[in-house]
């Protein structure tokens, strides 16, 4: 990547840091209790930590990340924008802050996909997306396990002491009960990342033109200095 667009990521990993930390002090100060529901590893919560991570490395480590934003990021900020009934607040302030980072984590998504199209885009960079996704839902059932017993904590959604409450899979518990729901959701999680990386290898044709158009003006660029 370039200077530029690590700067970028780096601006949005501060960006939504600071919107983080607004919605802690909110919760714990104003609301007058702190909500376990908010800690800060919900998988909207991840592109924050990817966006400071992904100007260090290698660049098939950055490839991973870039990959990780444009699929999973992707889909899990869609995901709460259509129908998570956790997004609805009613105070207009949290509201606002809640549509703000999904809508952003959007951009980020589309701004990572922008840059991983024009390297070599290795499928096995979504293979380890993948494994990244689970690394993180194994943390979060983790720090779910650890924390339950003092508080209500629920990260994503994958606390069995928890009601299951998300839209759709809910449905599914009375009829195969909860651990294949949680299999349907994950491995639906999955199937629309993939989704979502064949909808921009479907764009492809655009970026080899982009690319002929490039590297044209770059050799029209070598002969005018020669």
């Amino acid at each position: 990547m370039t200077k530029k667009q690590i700067h970028f990521f780096r601006i949005s990993a501060w960006i939504l840091c600071v919107l983080e930390i607004w919605k802690q002090i909110y919760l714990t100060y104003v609301v007058g209790h702190y909500l376990w529901w908010h800690f800060p590893f919900q998988i909207c919560s991840i592109p924050m930590y990817l966006c400071f991570a992904i100007g260090y490395g290698k660049k098939k480590y950055q490839n991973r990340l870039l990959c990780y934003l444009m699929t999973y990021s992707t889909v899990g900020a869609w995901a709460g924008l259509l129908g998570c009934p956790f997004l609805v607040w009613p105070r207009f302030i949290f509201n606002l802050h809640s549509y703000f980072w999904h809508i952003y984590i959007v951009f980020v998504g589309w701004v990572a996909g922008h840059i991983w199209m024009q390297t070599k885009r290795d499928l096995n960079d979504f293979k380890q997306s993948t494994y990244l996704y689970f690394a993180f839902c194994l943390i979060a059932y983790f720090i779910n396990q650890i924390v339950y017993p003092f508080a209500g904590i629920n990260l994503f959604y994958l606390n069995p002491k928890v009601e299951f409450n998300l839209p759709i899979y809910r449905d599914f518990i009375p009829c195969i009960g909860y651990s294949w729901t949680i299999f349907i959701y994950l491995t639906s999680v999955v199937c629309f990342s993939l989704m979502t990386l064949n909808i921009w290898f479907n764009s492809s044709s655009w970026y080899k033109q982009n690319h002929k158009n490039q590297e044209s003006e770059n050799m029209k660029t070598v002969h005018e200095s020669e």
